[in-house]
């Protein structure tokens, strides 16, 4: 926890994706910036795959993050998913649960292109639910996932399903579900007050002032 909340809070915010890879144990990497996270990840763990280049040997993604293309279009291809479902219970805001740190363990088969798998995955965030993901091969893996193991349970199959027992486990019934007009805790929030719809503005407005990193598309 020292490890995290010490490099989360580089720049002064506290900011995410966060990554911990711990494949060293005696010498875990933390990062928190998602240009820097995806160069890691193929760098260390995808030597083996042939990716997809244009003919300046960029890859696709790197393509989409260039920031010669305006933030608001980089924003909206990878928000366009959520805009699609914006209610605040589809992994938009946080709803109050009940699920302790000791709670039993989770671990989600899925696809990510799979819609069913994508339902599961907007609960298990919006109740702040820590789980292990196992990714599914896209080709033939809609019939089998989503799949949840909970520790001391069978297997669940099938999205109604899994929602239903997280719904119906985690769900803090004494609070009430979130709104865009509840207002923001007070405290460290990246400088963002008020609404969460006002807060969600903010933050755009500092993403249009963000650049990529120069070494991130190296």
């Amino acid at each position: 926890m020292e490890l995290f909340t010490k490099t989360n809070r580089m720049n002064g915010d506290l900011t995410f994706p966060l990554l911990v890879d711990e494949t060293i144990p005696d010498d875990p990497i933390v990062m928190n910036q998602s240009f820097d996270i995806l160069q890691h990840l193929w760098d260390h763990y995808g030597q083996s795959l042939r990716t997809p280049t244009k003919s300046d040997g960029r890859r696709h993604d790197q393509i989409l993050n260039d920031a010669r293309i305006p933030f608001p279009l980089r924003f909206l291809s990878l928000s366009g998913p959520s805009y699609m479902r914006p209610f605040p219970t589809c992994g938009v805001l946080r709803t109050p649960s009940n699920y302790a740190c000791d709670g039993p363990s989770m671990v989600l088969h899925q696809a990510e292109n799979c819609p069913e798998s994508r339902l599961v995955r907007e609960v298990l965030c919006t109740l702040e639910l820590p789980y292990y993901s196992i990714p599914s091969l896209a080709d033939g893996a809609r019939s089998s996932v989503p799949i949840l193991d909970v520790a001391g349970l069978s297997p669940i199959q099938g999205a109604s399903d899994c929602v239903e027992y997280l719904w119906n486990t985690h769900r803090n019934d004494a609070e009430p579900f979130p709104s865009f007009v509840d207002r923001i805790p007070e405290g460290d929030n990246i400088g963002r007050s008020g609404s969460f719809a006002v807060g969600a503005y903010t933050a755009f407005l500092r993403g249009t002032r963000s650049t990529v990193p120069e070494q991130s598309m190296k």
